[in-house]
């Protein structure tokens, strides 16, 4: 009788963690059942492959001979299992897209979700959170079929669709003299202390706007939460500036002791681009780029260029964390 490729690859499991109850759980099966199935490997090939007594499992010499071959089954079977995994998602309509947090209120992510689903009724979106560097990682690894972030980033082997420049606006605490006067430049902020989401979480975005704010002598607070809402909770709370993006259908309402304020002259800028891997093979996703590329024919518009940093101040001390109090 030959031996079952299953068999094979339970008993992988069980010599790796010489564990039942351990493989069991790894396996997502019964511990009781995942014995069993070992006892019958064992009756098959008629030799016991594991020690079983007061010290635990142990491997016999037979055990052992057979796990050196049975390893590269098991992960030739993981490696298969994979691919028809990756072939099945490529023939179902569903497509996985990564997008930041902030993205829910883009009009161009409406926009082009509702003309896929008018084209093609039958196809589900599925959403998965997270920060550029994270989503690109994933879209690389086609865990996700597409993705929106946000610029600068590396796009080696990308594709991507330009969707809007968005820019930033101000929010202060009504107290501060940069609440009132007719006019807001960057320059204005020097002295005063700015909440900014942890540099990690995005650090090429960061860079490009927080780092060249820092040589202003803008004090950046970073807020480890790691969300905006908890960005506007510090900034209330400690009394802090804190820029705010015009993503599109999004309305910033400030709390009635906070005041919006409109830089003039240079402003950060944030681009948001659609990616998806290059060599993505998927009908589905060569289906929903067609969609994005019919909708979205703005070519990506010129650098503004860096900030101006006239007088710029040394900052010689890092950005500080927001504590709890």
């Amino acid at each position: 009788m030959a031996v079952k490729t299953e068999h094979i690859i339970r008993f992988v499991a069980v010599a790796e963690h010489l564990s039942f109850t351990k493989a069991a759980h790894s396996l997502g099966v019964d511990q009781p059942w995942l014995s069993q199935q070992i006892r019958q490997l064992e009756t098959q090939l008629g030799a016991p492959l594991f020690v079983r007594d007061t010290r635990g499992l142990r491997l016999t010499a037979t055990g052992a001979q057979l796990l050196k071959e049975a390893t590269a089954l098991s992960e030739a079977a993981q490696a298969v299992e994979q691919a028809v995994q990756r072939i099945r998602r490529s023939h179902t309509e569903a497509l996985r897209i990564g997008v930041p947090a902030f993205s829910y209120v883009l009009k161009e992510r409406e926009d082009l979700v509702a003309e896929h689903q008018r084209r093609y009724p039958r196809v589900r979106f599925e959403f998965h959170g997270g920060y550029t560097p994270g989503l690109l990682e994933q879209v690389r690894s086609q865990q996700l079929d597409a993705a929106i972030v946000t610029a600068p980033f590396d796009d080696h082997d990308l594709d991507k669709i330009f969707l809007r420049r968005s820019y930033a606006a101000l929010l202060v605490p009504k107290e501060s003299e940069l609440a009132t006067g007719e006019t807001l430049s960057v320059e204005d902020l020097r002295g005063h202390r700015l909440a900014a989401l942890p540099r990690d979480l995005a650090p090429a975005a960061w860079e490009a706007t927080y780092a060249a704010l820092e040589k202003l002598g803008i004090e950046i607070v970073e807020v480890h939460e790691g969300h905006r809402g908890a960005l506007y909770y510090y900034a209330r709370r400690e009394r802090l500036c804190v820029l705010t993006w015009q993503w599109g259908n999004e309305e910033e309402t400030p709390a009635d002791d906070m005041v919006h304020r409109l830089f003039s002259g240079w402003r950060p800028s944030r681009d948001i681009f659609l990616v998806k891997q290059s060599n993505a093979l998927s009908p589905a996703v060569e289906r929903f780029w067609t969609v994005a590329h019919d909708q979205f024919t703005t070519a990506e518009p010129a650098h503004e260029g860096a900030l101006p940093l006239p007088a710029a101040i040394p900052v010689h001390q890092p950005a500080r964390s927001a504590a709890r109090r």
